[in-house]
Protein backbone atom coordinates (compact mmCIF):
# COMPACT_ATOMS: atom_id res chain seq x y z
CA UNK A 1 0.00 0.00 0.00
CA UNK A 2 1.20 3.13 -0.97
CA UNK A 3 1.65 6.18 1.52
CA UNK A 4 -0.62 9.07 1.11
CA UNK A 5 1.00 12.72 0.38
CA UNK A 6 0.19 13.32 4.75
CA UNK A 7 1.67 10.71 6.47
CA UNK A 8 4.24 10.69 3.71
CA UNK A 9 5.10 14.69 3.97
CA UNK A 10 3.94 15.90 7.38
CA UNK A 11 6.20 13.22 8.97
CA UNK A 12 8.88 14.81 7.34
CA UNK A 13 10.27 17.31 10.24
CA UNK A 14 11.77 19.40 8.25
CA UNK A 15 8.89 20.10 5.76
CA UNK A 16 6.65 19.95 9.03
CA UNK A 17 8.87 22.94 10.55
CA UNK A 18 8.94 25.14 7.16
CA UNK A 19 5.60 24.57 6.27
CA UNK A 20 4.44 26.15 10.10
CA UNK A 21 7.40 28.90 10.03
CA UNK A 22 5.69 29.84 6.50
CA UNK A 23 2.24 29.66 7.57
CA UNK A 24 3.16 31.68 11.45
CA UNK A 25 4.94 34.45 9.34
CA UNK A 26 1.79 35.00 6.82
CA UNK A 27 -0.66 35.00 9.29
CA UNK A 28 1.65 37.75 11.25
CA UNK A 29 3.16 39.46 8.44
CA UNK A 30 0.90 42.64 8.94
CA UNK A 31 2.04 43.41 12.88
CA UNK A 32 5.46 44.58 12.22
CA UNK A 33 4.95 48.18 11.79
CA UNK A 34 2.02 48.43 14.37
CA UNK A 35 2.45 50.27 17.48
CA UNK A 36 2.31 49.38 20.84
CA UNK A 37 -1.32 48.90 22.23
CA UNK A 38 -3.31 48.03 24.92
CA UNK A 39 -0.93 47.45 27.91
CA UNK A 40 1.98 47.26 25.85
CA UNK A 41 1.93 50.66 26.82
CA UNK A 42 2.41 49.84 30.56
CA UNK A 43 4.47 46.67 30.30
CA UNK A 44 6.95 48.30 27.69
CA UNK A 45 7.20 51.99 27.70
CA UNK A 46 6.04 53.02 30.91
CA UNK A 47 8.35 49.99 32.19
CA UNK A 48 11.58 51.25 34.30
CA UNK A 49 12.28 47.91 35.36
CA UNK A 50 13.64 46.82 31.82
CA UNK A 51 15.67 49.93 30.42
CA UNK A 52 18.34 48.15 32.89
CA UNK A 53 19.12 44.30 32.06
CA UNK A 54 20.60 44.13 35.31
CA UNK A 55 17.82 44.54 37.42
CA UNK A 56 16.24 41.52 35.35
CA UNK A 57 19.04 39.42 35.67
CA UNK A 58 18.94 39.73 39.64
CA UNK A 59 17.79 37.33 42.07
CA UNK A 60 14.74 38.64 43.41
CA UNK A 61 13.39 39.28 39.70
CA UNK A 62 12.88 35.30 39.49
CA UNK A 63 10.27 35.72 41.86
CA UNK A 64 8.26 38.33 39.78
CA UNK A 65 5.38 36.93 37.94
CA UNK A 66 6.63 36.85 34.77
CA UNK A 67 10.38 36.66 34.46
CA UNK A 68 11.12 35.47 31.16
CA UNK A 69 8.95 38.12 29.87
CA UNK A 70 10.58 40.73 31.28
CA UNK A 71 13.74 39.32 30.82
CA UNK A 72 12.77 39.06 26.51
CA UNK A 73 11.51 42.66 27.28
CA UNK A 74 14.90 43.72 28.41
CA UNK A 75 16.58 42.18 25.80
CA UNK A 76 14.40 43.88 23.31
CA UNK A 77 14.88 47.67 25.36
CA UNK A 78 18.99 46.60 25.22
CA UNK A 79 19.08 46.18 20.97
CA UNK A 80 16.24 48.34 20.15
CA UNK A 81 15.12 50.45 22.53
CA UNK A 82 11.35 51.04 21.94
CA UNK A 83 11.31 50.25 18.39
CA UNK A 84 8.25 48.33 17.99
CA UNK A 85 9.55 45.63 15.15
CA UNK A 86 11.59 44.18 17.48
CA UNK A 87 9.18 43.55 20.21
CA UNK A 88 6.73 42.22 17.55
CA UNK A 89 9.69 40.02 15.88
CA UNK A 90 10.05 38.35 19.31
CA UNK A 91 6.51 37.64 19.66
CA UNK A 92 6.04 35.74 16.32
CA UNK A 93 9.41 33.91 17.01
CA UNK A 94 8.07 32.84 19.87
CA UNK A 95 4.88 31.73 18.22
CA UNK A 96 7.11 29.83 15.57
CA UNK A 97 8.87 28.22 18.90
CA UNK A 98 5.39 27.04 20.07
CA UNK A 99 4.64 25.64 16.85
CA UNK A 100 7.07 23.59 16.63
CA UNK A 101 6.49 22.07 20.04
CA UNK A 102 3.08 21.69 19.25
CA UNK A 103 3.99 19.76 16.31
CA UNK A 104 6.63 17.11 18.03
CA UNK A 105 3.93 16.89 20.85
CA UNK A 106 1.73 15.85 18.63
CA UNK A 107 3.92 13.80 15.98
CA UNK A 108 4.97 12.06 19.41
CA UNK A 109 1.62 11.24 20.56
CA UNK A 110 -0.27 10.33 17.35
CA UNK A 111 2.82 7.72 16.51
CA UNK A 112 2.14 5.99 20.00
CA UNK A 113 -1.60 5.77 19.37
CA UNK A 114 -1.57 4.68 15.76
CA UNK A 115 1.56 3.25 15.36
CA UNK A 116 0.89 -0.07 18.01
CA UNK A 117 -2.81 -0.49 16.31
CA UNK A 118 -1.60 -0.49 12.65
CA UNK A 119 1.21 -3.34 13.78
CA UNK A 120 -1.67 -5.11 15.99
CA UNK A 121 -3.79 -5.65 12.24
CA UNK A 122 -0.38 -5.88 9.83
CA UNK A 123 -0.02 -2.81 8.44
CA UNK A 124 3.51 -2.09 9.17
CA UNK A 125 6.58 -2.39 6.81
CA UNK A 126 8.64 -4.51 8.82
CA UNK A 127 7.98 -8.00 7.61
CA UNK A 128 8.13 -10.14 11.10
CA UNK A 129 4.85 -8.32 11.83
CA UNK A 130 3.08 -8.86 8.39
CA UNK A 131 0.09 -11.70 8.79
CA UNK A 132 1.37 -14.81 7.36
CA UNK A 133 -1.43 -16.62 5.35
CA UNK A 134 -2.18 -20.30 5.74
CA UNK A 135 -0.46 -22.91 3.59
CA UNK A 136 -2.56 -25.41 2.12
Amino acid sequence: MKDNWITKNLTNPWLALALITLVTSLIYCNVYRTPFVFDDLQRIEENVKIRDLSRCLSPGQVFSPRPVVELTFALNYQFGKLNVFGYHLVNVLIHVINGFLVYFLALTIFRQLFIPSAQRFGHSNSPKSKVQSPKS
